[in-house]
């Protein structure tokens, strides 16, 4: 009973603390800055645009020459 009593705690924990993670890097992209969380992976030549990789996200910061300079935050698993 006790196993099963920290099982429930670390994944409550751990929910918690991924919610934390998105919701900071989300904030973040609302005001056009970089994430924290994510990983750059993927660098443009269009300008300087930026593809950052999360745990379940993408957050893209465009920055090209055409004049496009806003953040996209969107999830793996939605189109």
């Amino acid at each position: 009973m006790k196993k099963r009593k920290r099982m429930i705690i670390l994944i409550i924990i751990s929910v918690l603390l991924y919610i934390i993670i998105v919701k900071i890097d989300y904030t973040l992209s609302k005001v056009n800055s970089s994430p924290i969380f994510a990983i750059p992976l993927i660098k443009y030549r269009d300008g300087g645009t930026i593809k950052y990789y999360g745990l379940g996200y993408i957050v893209i910061k465009y920055n090209t020459i055409g004049g496009r300079n806003d953040t996209v935050f969107k999830f793996w698993f939605i189109k």
